[in-house]
């Protein structure tokens, strides 16, 4: 895991032919490592809930890195959790390596900008 504070983007999408999109991208507190999406699998809303799946790079290392991307509108406290796994299925980076479940949305509290989800 890094330390310090962390910054990320993200957007996810179905075209309308049902085709899934979109970019994750964080940058990995004090050591400036990057971790940007290069496909989306699949997105999966509930309620106020999102879950991107797929894969990626960190810096300009092979796009062979699985990711999971949960992101809660929480309306005062957005939260989200980003797992990312190598191509030997070890977990290498996980922003709430405590949380009960890999599928723990209430996890992380964004400081500054806010998710949405519709």
């Amino acid at each position: 895991t890094a330390a310090g504070k962390s910054a990320f983007a993200l957007l996810g999408k179905y075209s309308p032919k049902g085709i899934a999109s979109g970019t994750v991208k964080l940058v990995l507190g004090n050591s400036k490592n990057i971790f940007q999406s290069e496909r989306v699998d699949y997105i999966v809303i509930l309620g106020r809930t999102a879950y991107i799946h797929g894969m990626g790079r960190i810096d300009r290392g092979a796009a062979d890195k699985e990711f999971l991307l949960v992101a809660k509108d929480g309306g005062k406290t957005d939260t989200f959790r980003l797992q990312i796994w190598n191509s030997g299925k070890t977990k290498i980076f996980d922003n709430a390596p405590d949380a009960a479940t890999m599928l723990d949305a209430d996890t992380t509290p964004i400081t500054s900008g806010a998710i949405v989800i519709h």
